[in-house]
């Protein structure tokens, strides 16, 4: 039985890493509640992939929506903490501070990324 867990778990984070990397290329063409749909699905599949939160919180913030992108890691650093007793990867939680420093105003159009954003696509 362990062995179909096993394959399960890996199946489930295949199918939401293809959803994260379908997300990334549809932000590319700024479809950004598309591709915020796809994020969630790949969540709901494997919410202890943090590729997929880090997209998620990513698109909130090009969305001008920088509470909403706080708020994703949160909940993803909860998830990490009650489900798994570990702590974030240092990318996300880069990316945490990234965002924290970054401008409050919400985007009239796609905000200019700092660098040190850009680093962190998914």
């Amino acid at each position: 039985m362990r062995w179909i867990a096993r394959q399960r778990e890996h199946w489930r984070s295949a199918v939401a890493q293809a959803l994260t990397e379908r997300a990334g290329a549809l932000d590319g063409a700024d479809q950004w509640g598309d591709a915020l749909a796809l994020v969630g699905r790949a969540i709901e599949i494997a919410p202890w992939l943090e590729a997929a939160w880090r997209r998620r919180a990513q698109l909130y913030y090009l969305r001008g929506d920088r509470a909403a992108a706080l708020n994703a890691l949160a909940r993803l650093e909860a998830h990490l903490r009650d489900a798994h007793a570990a702590p974030p990867s240092a990318e996300t939680l880069d990316l945490k501070r990234t965002i924290e420093r970054a401008d409050a105003r919400p985007a009239q159009r796609r905000p200019a990324l700092p660098a040190s954003l850009l680093r962190h696509r998914c």
